[in-house]
């Protein structure tokens, strides 16, 4: 699945929503969506992605020039990936939604996405 998403060149919405992805898929995913300039919402709630996953989905965001909805809750990403989140979206202008509840993440992590 993952090397099919890589050759969709317009794709703009992504939602894997409870696919039980786990970590591993999520970096199989997010390493073919790095090419992907049209990526707008991506979906991963509920699909077991743990900090590793959260850093790969935070590396893919940073070739991101446009992302309007992020939907992660109910992982595992905790504190340090939700830094590496906030990170990647610190100078996206056009975030709409961020959706992250259920990560176990604490104070610093909060802190990093405000």
């Amino acid at each position: 699945m993952a090397v099919g998403i890589g050759q969709m060149k317009n794709l703009s919405v992504l939602d894997l929503n409870g696919n039980k992805i786990l970590t591993d898929g999520c970096i199989a995913i997010m390493k073919e969506l790095k090419a992907n300039v049209s990526l707008t919402e991506l979906y991963l709630n509920s699909n077991f992605i743990d900090v590793e996953g959260s850093l790969h989905v935070a590396e893919c965001l940073e070739n991101k020039k446009y992302i309007a909805e992020l939907w992660l809750s109910y992982n595992n990403m905790q504190t340090k990936g939700a830094i590496a989140i906030g990170d990647a979206l610190r100078n996206k202008k056009y975030l709409e939604a961020l959706m992250i509840k259920k990560n176990a993440i604490q104070t610093e992590g909060i802190s990093a996405l405000s």
